[in-house]
């Protein structure tokens, strides 16, 4: 009665509807017979398969790939796949079809594949938990047509399964990378640090966080930073945090005790000797100096 009521007094309320970032066309769940296949075939939106139990072949833009219990292969709009069960241990999957509507939705789609783990090229990744990803999946087999579950609710479940995905490749090469030279896989790992730096750099994070966050130990995540930028994680997060201070030094009338603990430093006077050792002068100088 109460909702009913303020909808009648703000009827711009009822015309507005929100739009889902991503659509899910359907879903479904099969135990495979020994040797069943499909295809080759196109889709039209990007489907996911994850393997519960057994395995098989998947090959998809000329590769065969084999995978097991515990695995996820993608599908991309457009191209050319085939999959198999084995004829001796077949596997049982789960699908799920989804795409987005927005005008930029392959970007979208392609965004969210690869922080799932689904890099270019990368067409199988792993889940820890088939239990729970059953339990996920099934949650949006049952809600997917029922309309007395809330779309945002559906849109949920499916972002709880792709963040569950986690990149094969890495964990199969994470032991060789921590004692090799530079190689290509380093760059996620430099991505995943710097992206985690410029978000959070207003927090009191510290480098054994940030490790910690990507998934490395903080000897590793240092030799990534020597190699890739010549500096170390901390100076480069430090850097972040004067780059910031600088802006609102030019832009802003905040005095320095905000500017500090809104660029994470936690007091004013950590904040100018910082900004000093930096800038080569005080935080006053500076802006005296931009004005």
């Amino acid at each position: 009665m109460a909702v009913q009521n303020i909808l009648n007094k703000q009827p711009h309320l009822k015309q507005q509807q929100f739009e889902q970032p991503f659509k899910l066309y359907y879903c479904g769940r099969e135990c495979c017979n020994p040797g069943h296949s499909f295809g080759p075939a196109v889709r039209k939106q990007y489907l996911i398969h994850f393997i519960m139990s057994g395995h098989g072949s998947y090959n998809a833009a000329g590769k065969e790939h084999h995978v097991t219990a515990g695995q996820a292969f993608l599908i991309r709009p457009g191209e050319v796949t085939w999959y198999q069960a084995d004829k001796q241990d077949p596997w049982t999957y789960a699908w799920l079809a989804f795409a987005s509507d927005e005008e930029n939705g392959k970007e979208q789609a392609e965004a969210l594949l690869y922080e799932a783990g689904f890099y270019r090229n990368q067409y199988i990744c792993s889940f820890k938990n088939t239990e729970e990803m059953d339990l996920l999946l099934g949650k949006i087999i049952k809600g997917i047509d029922n309309s007395e579950i809330r779309p945002t609710v559906i849109s949920g479940y499916f972002l709880q399964v792709m963040g569950s995905l986690n990149p094969l490749i890495l964990e199969r090469e994470f032991e060789k990378l921590q004692g090799s030279r530079y190689t290509g896989y380093d760059n996620i790992y430099m991505r995943r640090a710097v992206n985690y730096m410029e978000d959070n750099y207003a927090y009191p994070i510290v480098i054994d966080e940030i490790a910690g966050a990507i998934g490395i130990d903080r000897s590793y995540l240092y030799r990534l930073f020597i190699q890739n930028k010549q500096q170390s994680p901390k100076q480069f997060l430090t850097r972040l945090r004067i780059n910031a201070a600088k802006e609102m030094l030019r832009e802003t009338d905040y005095g320095l005790t905000e500017i500090a603990l809104s660029c994470g430093f936690y007091d004013a006077s950590l904040f100018c000797r910082t900004f000093a050792g930096v800038e080569g002068m005080t935080p006053g100088k500076y802006r005296r100096k931009m004005i």
